[in-house]
């Protein structure tokens, strides 16, 4: 579900792997990709929002400790490698591991669930009962607003 947050989100393949196309990854994966296209697509004003003000320059997408260098828990592998934040406003901290449903994300300040409103404070926190047909989980910085469209 992660590709679905990368601007230019596409698969490449070779002849000798599974079709890539949704479709060919079961119900589970159609269902999952429903889903998270759904928030891709929900979220473009938000990326092209970040694009304008990067007027060009890198990517939005940005290792969590640019934002927050003096924070040393940052630079362990185990956050700088698997959460990100994409522009200002929002974390993503993607459960990478196949069949995996929790995983620790540490928070450099307050964050609150994207998705449900609930606040987490500094500090590392245990998110569970991510389920492969869920949305990433992605976190809104404090302070800030993301812009949003109707994706249905």
């Amino acid at each position: 579900s992660l590709w679905s947050l990368f601007p230019f989100a596409r698969n490449h393949n070779d002849k000798r792997a599974i079709d890539p196309d949704p479709y060919g990854l079961g119900p589970t994966g159609l269902q999952a990709a429903q889903v998270n296209l759904e928030l891709r697509y929900s979220l473009l004003k938000h990326y092209y929002h970040v694009f304008v003000r990067k007027r060009g320059f890198g990517s939005i997408f940005k290792p969590i400790f640019f934002d927050f260098p003096l924070d040393n828990n940052l630079y362990f592998d185990e956050i700088a490698d698997s959460q990100f934040m994409i522009g200002d406003a929002l974390m993503a901290a993607p459960i990478l591991e196949e069949g995996k449903t929790s995983r620790n994300v540490y928070f450099p300040m307050t964050f609150n669930n994207f998705y449900l409103g609930d606040t987490f404070k500094k500090g590392t926190q245990h998110i569970k009962n991510v389920k492969i047909i869920d949305q990433v989980p992605l976190f809104l910085r404090e302070g800030y607003a993301v812009f949003q469209q109707d994706a249905s």
